[in-house]
């Protein structure tokens, strides 16, 4: 079973190959201090990397809205979504971006180039 730093060293490797592609890595978190919580990160449940894409924008896309964000959530094989995850990975599709789960099967991260 692979760990998930094992799994996202991977992806972060694979996508850094790609032209014109720069994951962002997302850690989400708060820590304290004093009475005060320092919050950082997007937001929970947001993707552990963040991927824009470059788009060339063509005729048939003029009036368009366009969410070019992408996102992979790192899993091991046994890992699941947190209810946050599933929200955040779910809108993002919804209005034209994606968020894909990967767990190592290569072809999951081409797939966010093709949207």
């Amino acid at each position: 079973m692979r760990k998930e730093a094992e799994i996202s060293k991977r992806a972060e490797i694979y996508l850094s190959s790609k032209p014109g592609v720069r994951p962002l890595r997302n850690n989400v978190g708060a820590y304290k201090i004093g009475k005060r919580y320092i919050h950082y990160g997007l937001k929970v449940g947001s993707s552990d990397w963040i991927i824009p894409y470059p788009i060339l924008i063509t005729q048939e896309m003029v009036g368009q809205y366009i969410a070019r964000f992408s996102g992979v959530e790192i899993k091991d094989p046994e890992g699941r979504e947190s209810p946050e995850q599933i929200e955040f990975r779910e809108w993002i599709n919804s209005i034209g971006g994606k968020v894909v789960v990967f767990s190592g099967d290569l072809t999951i991260l081409d797939s966010l180039a093709n949207i």
